[in-house]
C-alpha cells in the first residue's frame, strides 16, 4: 500500500507497459454484462442462515489485482473526502477527464474501501460505469505524456 504523499513520484515510476495491465481490462468492461450476483444461501443442517453476500464477477477481482500490483489504491483519510460523493454520483454524469491522476486514484480507494462497509458499492460503480470511465481518463492522460 502507498500512502497518499508518495503517489505522485510513484506513478511516475510507471511505464505505459505497467499501465497497460489496468488498460487491458476495457474490452472486457465495455462488453455488457453483470459484474456481480447476489448469493443467498438456505438455513444448513444445524438451521443456521448465512446472510446473503456480494459475489463479484471475475472482471472485479482482475481490476483489484492490477491496482494492488500497480498501488494505485493510496492510502488516506477517504471518509473525510467529501469531493468523492460529488464525483462518483452517476446522476451527475460524472466527466472525470478533468481530473489529475492522483485524484482518479483517489477514486479507486473511495470505491475499494467503501465496498468494505457498503457491501455492492464496488460493483455498483462497475454497473454504472464509473470504473471504466476513470480507467479512461488514466488512458488518455498516460497516453499524451511526452
Amino acid at each position: 500500500m502507498i500512502q497518499l504523499e508518495n503517489l505522485p513520484h510513484h506513478l511516475q515510476t510507471l511505464t505505459v507497459n505497467d499501465w497497460q495491465a489496468l488498460f487491458n481490462l476495457l474490452p472486457i468492461l465495455e462488453q455488457p454484462q453483470k459484474f456481480s450476483e447476489t448469493i443467498t444461501v438456505k438455513p444448513n443442517a444445524n438451521g443456521v442462515y448465512i446472510m446473503p453476500y456480494i459475489k463479484n464477477a471475475g472482471i472485479v477481482h482482475d481490476f483489484l489485482k492490477v491496482v494492488a500490483e500497480l498501488q494505485l489504491a493510496p492510502v488516506f483519510d477517504w471518509t473525510s473526502w467529501s469531493e468523492a460523493a460529488t464525483l462518483l454520483n452517476p446522476s451527475l454524469t460524472p466527466d472525470f477527464d478533468h481530473l489529475d491522476t492522483v485524484t482518479l486514484c483517489k477514486l479507486f480507494t473511495v470505491i475499494i474501501r467503501k465496498d468494505r462497509f457498503l457491501e455492492g458499492f464496488l460493483s455498483e460503480n462497475f454497473e454504472n460505469g464509473n470504473v471504466r470511465a476513470i480507467i479512461r481518463s488514466l488512458q488518455k492522460q498516460i497516453q499524451v505524456k511526452p
